[in-house]
This record gives structure tokens, C-alpha cells and sequence, in this order.
């Protein structure tokens, strides 16, 4: 047995829980995108599942509408000479070995060969409405190939430009090149390489996680994010939500007629909750007076005995650095007001939480009256008014439901209960590889700095994450971060207040677990504490989780280290 920390101390005798690093939070504003995408593919621990394409097709891709048949759209295809000699006619070699016309034929730049990409989903939503009965105003999505453009962002610098994607047919870019898309309207972003080289491979890879990571970390609305990547003829899908990412095994572009076409039709003619977006909360338009994003966010209210749906606008954004990982709770923090159905304000400030919990945990609304209730459980005089002084008050809570079904990681689509997917291995999303799989030493490129070589380091485990639940909580009690107080003096005042909120917590058998600065916030000038979902009863022996609770610079050495 190893030796513990402190001789009192008995080390736990259960597999330690993993600690996830999030690098990808703590990369400067003013890092190059490359960067960025190092820390992305880190968080990741360089590896991606791997799942069968039908598997992806099956339980991830969005269902067709029924009035798509794939076999009458195919023979149309054929038909109209769309599918020729068994490929695409708009790709009559591969495109690694697209030339120009003689008399001076040279290889096709990577950019003109892949905006046939854009023809091509033209050409299947056409022969698709041709056949069947759904009209294009049901159209969602439309594929774009702009490879030179920066799509414009809502909260989040961005530089990249990926090489394609599926963009709203609303967006004011699909029919004025003059515009700038934006990342909230990209539905699904994908990358091209003409080639199949294991540098291909690699690059393409480290591309597409970024833009899906940014679109969820960028767009409030964004609950999953599918991609695609093409090198060569070789096509895989992406998906990532806040507990998984899967991609899936590699297939024919070129060939594979059914795979295609079903691909681009169950994204153009998908619902908007089928390809990530949240129907419960509504993007205002900008304003001279609100240049900024505001949102209007309908929370399901289970507080009381009645359930009732209430909408918040939001006002200022308190705390968004939650959603700056790839997976976990993904939370973001806003100060609202209360709007009734004619849309007038309410007077009063309230705080709404928006995140991701565990599905086996107790909600953050619901811990918070199990303290509440213990608290007075004491006998202590005045117990509810020094439980109301340490701590928030709840003014509703409850799960997001998409239509009649609770907003989970495991039945976006297909409700599986919290079962993975059959696994057909990793794919390696950082090293660079040969064509057997063998990892090299990766250079890479860095604007303004010297080329450097990255050695190999040691495979970590992919991390399992716990399937997680979307979820909602106001407290009325609206303030400020600690971060925001003025002087040091004032700084030690709260966290005293603090130590004694946490006194009263710990003799009500409760532990917060996850005590740090982004969880305290200063109402009225006192220091309340916040962030409840992870506290537990100090009898409460349930299972470990596939990722440690706590906040790494802030956790105790023994968790820290699994020795306690």
C-alpha cells in the first residue's frame, strides 16, 4: 500500500479517479490558433472513439423525414447524370489526382477541387426534392466551400477558417457573397485535404475538433456539434457533445452513393434540435442600445408542486469560463429578469445558471433545499435567516426538455440510457502517424517563432465521462464575482464569511467539494456561496465517477493525489 500523505490518513482503496486537465481554458486570449488546437486535442488526451459509420448512422446522425426515400433519390441521381460509371460525375478522378486541362495540365489547387463539394449537395437536395413531396422551404441547411472567409464570432476570438459546412439557409451569407458568415449560424463545419497522408490525416483532424469546440464554447444555443472530414475519397463523421466525442470509421466518398446522400439530406432537411440548437432559448437581435448578445431562456419550474414554464432575458453575462471546455458542465452564469408572455420586463434581478449535470446526481435546486431543510433541522435560532445570509436562494429550477424528452448526452437521438457506444477503437488526434500507425515526432508550425519537434509523449487513458443532464436553476439573489471586488482588505472579509457559511454547511453533515474563487459571489457586499451540485452528505459513500470533482488549483493535495 502506498504511503499516505498524512500518517492519520488512510489511502483510498479504490482505482484513483482521474483528474481531466483542461488546458484549453487557460490558453491565452492572445495564443495563435494553433495553439488552441493543441490544447483542444491535450484536453482530449489525443484520442477520439472510434464507432462504426452505421452505429454513427444509426443512433447520432439526425433521422431522414419521411418523405425521403433514399433508393428514388439515388435513381435520380443516376438519371440525371449526377452518378456516372458508378462516381460522382463532378469528380471524375480523385482528388489527389485532379489535373487541368492540357496543354499544360498541372494538379488542381485543394480550394477549386472541393467547391464541387457544394455542387454536389446541390445537385442531391435538388434530385431529392424532384422525387418526393417535401418542398424547400423545409430546407434547414445549405453546404458552402469558403475556404477564405473568417466567420464572424459572437463572444469568442477565432481566426480559423474551416474549408466547408452546413450553414442556415437564413443566414444572410448564403445569397450575399458580401457577407460574413457567423460561427452561430454554421451548423455542421467540415475540412478537405486532397491528399490522404498521415500529415493530411493529422491536420484535418486537430481542424475540425477546434471548430466543433468552438462553436459549442461561441454559441449559447449549441448543445452538440456534428463535423466531417474528407482526405482524398476517404470520409469520416464527426460529434461531440459535453460528455463524448465519437468519430466515425472511414468510408468512400466517392462511391459510397447511399452513405453521401444520406448524410447531406439528413442534414439540409434536419429540425434545428436535431443538429444541436436548443429551441428553449431565443438569440435577440442586436441593438444600437444591446450591441451585445441577449437571450431569452424558457426554464421548466419543478420548485414548487406545479410545474410552470417561465422566461428570463438575460442581461449582463457573469461567468461563461465553464464553457470553455470541451466536455463537463459547460456552464455559463447571467444576470435576468423576468419576462411575461407579452414579452414586458419584471422588475426584480435574478441570477440563471444554465450547465451540464450528472445524470446520478441530485440537482443543484434540490441540494440546495436538502441544506436548507437540515439546517433548520439544527434548532438553531434563526437557522432559515443564517442559511439565507451563507447561501443562495432558489427562485426556480428544473431539467431542459426537448419537446417531451429530458435534454440528456445519452438520447439526443436515440435514448440509450446511459450505454457507449460499441467502440471500434482510437483515432489519434494530436501525434501524426505513418500510414501503420506508428507515431512520429510531430513539427509544427508556428507563425513569427522557429519550427520545434514534439516528442511523443505517453499515452494517457481516455477519459470516461459521466452522461449528463441539461439543467436550470435562478437564485434571487443577484451580485457580483469575487474577482470584482475592489480591494484586498474587502477580498479577506469575504472569504471569512465564506469560512463560516462552510461551518455551517459541515455541521449540517454537508461538504461543498468544489470550493474556489468562481464560486463565491458578493451580494450586497457579502460573500454568498454558490455552485451546490457537487456537495454531498458526509455519510454519502456513492460511486466514484469517470472524472474528479474539484477544481484543480483549489483541490486539497490528498484528493488531488487520490490519497485520502
Amino acid at each position: 500500500m502506498a504511503q499516505s500523505l498524512n500518517p492519520n490518513l488512510t489511502t483510498h482503496a479504490s482505482k484513483p479517479t482521474p483528474l481531466a486537465q483542461k488546458r484549453a481554458q487557460s490558453v491565452p486570449s492572445t495564443a495563435h490558433v494553433e495553439e488552441y488546437r493543441d490544447a483542444v486535442c491535450l484536453d482530449l488526451n489525443e484520442s477520439v472513439t472510434v464507432v462504426a459509420a452505421d452505429d454513427f448512422r444509426r443512433q447520432l446522425l439526425p433521422e431522414l423525414r419521411p418523405e425521403i426515400d433514399i433508393d428514388a433519390v439515388l435513381r435520380r441521381l443516376n438519371d440525371d447524370g449526377t452518378i456516372q460509371s458508378g462516381r460522382w460525375a463532378l469528380f471524375p478522378s480523385d482528388p489527389n489526382d485532379m489535373m487541368t486541362p492540357p496543354p499544360k495540365p498541372t494538379p488542381v489547387h485543394e480550394d477549386n477541387v472541393f467547391k464541387k463539394f457544394a455542387e454536389l449537395a446541390k445537385a442531391v437536395e435538388n434530385a431529392c426534392l424532384h422525387v418526393s413531396t417535401i418542398t424547400d422551404t423545409k430546407r434547414l441547411c445549405e453546404f458552402k466551400c469558403n475556404p477564405s472567409r473568417v466567420p464572424m464570432c459572437l463572444s469568442r476570438h477565432n481566426t480559423s477558417r474551416p474549408d466547408s459546412y452546413a450553414i442556415l439557409s437564413s443566414a444572410k451569407a448564403v445569397n450575399d457573397p458580401t457577407e460574413k458568415a457567423q460561427w452561430a449560424e454554421v451548423a455542421v463545419p467540415g475540412e478537405f485535404k486532397k491528399s490522404d497522408s498521415p500529415d493530411a490525416r493529422w491536420d484535418n483532424r486537430r481542424k475540425i475538433l477546434w471548430s466543433m469546440y468552438h462553436i459549442l464554447r461561441d454559441d449559447v444555443r449549441r448543445r452538440f456539434v456534428f463535423g466531417y472530414t474528407i482526405e482524398n475519397r476517404m470520409m469520416r463523421w464527426w460529434y461531440c457533445s459535453r460528455t463524448e466525442v465519437f468519430v466515425s470509421t472511414p468510408f468512400d466518398f466517392i462511391q459510397d452513393h447511399r452513405s453521401v446522400v444520406e448524410f447531406l439530406l439528413c442534414v439540409a432537411f434536419a429540425e434545428e434540435h436535431q443538429l444541436g440548437w436548443d429551441p428553449t432559448i431565443k438569440r435577440l437581435p442586436p441593438t444600437p442600445i444591446h450591441p451585445l448578445p441577449r437571450y431569452e431562456i424558457i426554464v421548466r419550474d419543478t420548485l414548487r408542486d406545479e410545474v410552470v414554464e417561465r422566461t428570463y432575458r438575460t442581461k449582463d453575462l457573469i461567468w461563461n469560463y465553464g464553457a470553455d471546455a470541451f466536455r463537463g458542465r459547460g456552464t455559463r452564469v447571467w444576470s435576468v429578469v423576468e419576462v411575461d408572455a407579452d414579452g414586458n420586463e419584471g422588475t426584480d434581478l435574478y441570477i440563471l445558471k444554465d450547465s451540464w449535470a450528472d445524470v446520478d446526481r441530485e440537482r443543484e435546486g434540490r441540494i440546495n433545499q436538502l441544506i436548507h431543510s437540515r439546517v433548520i433541522e439544527q434548532g438553531e435560532e434563526l437557522a432559515p435567516e443564517v442559511y439565507d445570509r451563507f447561501f443562495m436562494q432558489v427562485h426556480a429550477f428544473g431539467d431542459v426538455y426537448i419537446g417531451s424528452r429530458v435534454d440528456r448526452t445519452d438520447s439526443f437521438k436515440v435514448d440509450r440510457s446511459g450505454e457507449e457506444l460499441p467502440s471500434r477503437g482510437t483515432l489519434t488526434v494530436l501525434v501524426r502517424t505513418d500510414d501503420e500507425g506508428n507515431p512520429q515526432d510531430v513539427k509544427l508550425p508556428r507563425r513569427g517563432v522557429p519550427v520545434v519537434t514534439r516528442s511523443i509523449r505517453p499515452r494517457e487513458p481516455v477519459l470516461h465521462y459521466s452522461h449528463k443532464v441539461h439543467h436550470r436553476t435562478v437564485f434571487k439573489d443577484a451580485g457580483k464575482d469575487l474577482l470584482e471586488v475592489d480591494t484586498l482588505v474587502d477580498v479577506y472579509c469575504r472569504i471569512e464569511e465564506v469560512l463560516l457559511g462552510l461551518d455551517i454547511l459541515h455541521s449540517a453533515n454537508w461538504v461543498h467539494r468544489d470550493i474556489s474563487y468562481g464560486n463565491i459571489l458578493v451580494v450586497k457586499g457579502k460573500a454568498k456561496i454558490t455552485d451546490l451540485e457537487y456537495a454531498k452528505e458526509t455519510s454519502d459513500l456513492g460511486a466514484h465517477h469517470g472524472v474528479r470533482t474539484g477544481t484543480p488549483y483549489f483541490m486539497s493535495e490528498e484528493v488531488r493525489a487520490s490519497r485520502y
